[in-house]
């Protein structure tokens, strides 16, 4: 009898010790609470059409922010995006828009000559800029002669350039202040057709040129200008190129997104390439992975002392209901040397692997990664040198409306926003502890710890403690398994 209790329990004792040991499947780290992090508004500060931050900026001791919203709204409804300032980042107050009549698309900020002007986008209508002085309504400055809709503004020699898309191609318009902007001449090639490539804000420079890229011109690339009043189209003989977008200037070189149709599938698909003079264009390797589909969504470059760095979001070669069930999206960081060789940036790639959305930005000497993963988390992360990251922000939100989460750098703020095109605008902010005299490693946010206090990195390494554990549970079988063999002579012998 005593054989049988004691076989039983061996065999619980080890199952028990086999399940334990058991290898689990690779997961993220634990979510920290938003320590630190505040919340501003859900909802879209109580009006859902209000679906995301279109621009954050800090001006004279103030705090202003312009929502986005959907066209479905502005179509059935008399809905407008709203425009917010605030003294501290926490209480804040609706600027009066009565000089803006129209309905109101989103919001762009732009300083020029001392002064913050917003540029509202309009559903329909003139393109005019407005004033904006704390405490407030916003006044009057200048409006234009079309239905005109902000693109970009750069500041050159002394003289502001804005960008606009219309019905009847592009525009540049130049000054130093709003009441003195002209209409500048362009090439006589640009096409009805033609737009600003969205997503730019501003112009890249390089060797002397201020560079901005377009979309709709057959073989056009880019817009260039040395001075703001000339303007030159640069083309290249690819084929099938559809739009363009500069992304970053490294080791000499400019590197340009294009989207390329492929006339045989109708396909877009995006490629990176770079140029020394801008002449000669030589496509990039290492940027595609055929593993993770031949479409990529986006690609983002940012170059960070030393590295080049990537960002590639892939869009799957099939519907948003069939992805999450047979392929879900996929994300990469990656960096390099020469703008050729790739490699995953280390510390963080194993962490992305649900991934599904990143974006790249560089505040306050460091960088920061938002990324919008499968799992229904949304992160923040944070590094000073490019080869540690830390996480810094995490949250749950499986929303199925979900759009995008964004960050903007205003004033001593870090804030995150969440776009939901159903839910409304969510808005959270950091304080972030930055000054002239800090290095990196001062400078550097706090992590989170799995409670969400403050706490600093132990430095443990989670591999080595796998491995101790799993010597331990061995010699702990080894023990109990001779310990019992021998209580069982003994009670044969007895």
């Amino acid at each position: 009898m005593k054989k049988i209790v004691l076989t039983v329990l061996l065999c619980l004792l080890l199952g028990w010790l086999g399940i334990a040991s058991t290898p689990s499947p690779p997961s993220l780290a634990p979510i920290p609470a938003p320590s630190g992090w505040t919340k501003v508004f859900d909802s879209g500060f109580n009006d859902v059409r209000q679906i995301c931050v279109s621009d954050l900026t800090y001006f004279e001791g103030s705090y202003f922010l312009g929502f986005q919203n959907s066209i479905d709204s502005l179509q059935s409804s008399a809905s407008s995006a709203g425009l917010l300032t605030s003294a501290n980042a926490s209480d804040w107050q609706t600027v009066d828009l009565t000089q803006s009549s129209q309905q109101v698309i989103n919001h762009r900020f732009v300083i020029m000559d001392g002064s913050l002007y917003d540029l509202p986008g309009y559903w329909r209508g003139k393109q005019v800029m407005l004033k904006l002085t704390p405490g407030n309504a916003a006044a009057l400055a200048a409006t234009f002669e079309s239905d005109q809709h902000f693109a970009f503004s750069q500041e050159i020699a002394g003289q502001w350039v804005l960008g606009f898309n219309t019905p009847a191609g592009v525009e540049i318009w130049q000054g130093k202040t709003p009441e003195t902007l002209q209409q500048i001449d362009l090439p006589l090639q640009l096409s009805q057709a033609a737009a600003f490539t969205s997503g730019q804000t501003g112009m890249l420079q390089f060797e002397g040129n201020y560079l901005v890229g377009l979309s709709g011109v057959k073989g056009g690339m880019l817009l260039s200008t040395q001075d703001g009043s000339n303007w030159q189209l640069l083309t290249t003989a690819m084929d099938g190129i559809s739009a363009a977008s500069p992304l970053a200037v490294y080791n000499g070189q400019l590197f340009v997104l294009i989207q390329n149709e492929e006339h045989n599938t109708g396909q877009s698909v995006a490629l990176v390439v770079a140029s020394g003079d801008l002449l000669r264009w030589q496509p990039i390797s290492g940027l595609t992975n055929p593993d993770h589909g031949s479409d990529q969504s986006q690609v983002d470059l940012l170059a960070y002392d030393p590295w080049l760095y990537a960002v590639l979001n892939y869009l799957p070669e099939h519907s948003y209901t069939q992805q999450h069930l047979t392929n879900p999206p996929i994300a990469e960081l990656l960096r390099s040397t020469d703008g050729q060789d790739w490699e995953a940036v280390p510390d963080i790639g194993s962490q992305l692997t649900n991934a599904h959305h990143l974006r790249l930005y560089q505040f306050n000497d460091g960088l920061y990664l938002t990324s919008s993963d499968y799992d229904g988390y949304d992160r923040v992360w944070y590094s000073v040198d490019g080869n540690t990251w830390t996480q810094i922000y995490g949250t749950s939100n499986t929303s199925a409306s979900l759009m995008d989460t964004r960050l903007f750098q205003a004033g001593d703020q870090l804030f995150h926003v969440v776009c939901d095109r159903n839910a409304g605008a969510s808005l959270t902010r950091y304080p972030l502890q930055f000054g002239p005299a800090q290095t990196r490693e001062s400078a550097a946010p706090t992590a989170q710890s799995d409670n969400g206090s403050q706490a600093q990195n132990s430095g443990k390494n989670p591999t080595y403690t796998a491995v101790l554990w799993v010597i331990f549970r061995v010699f702990l079988i080894i023990f109990l398994f001779l310990a019992i063999r021998k209580f069982s002579r003994k009670g044969n012998l007895n």
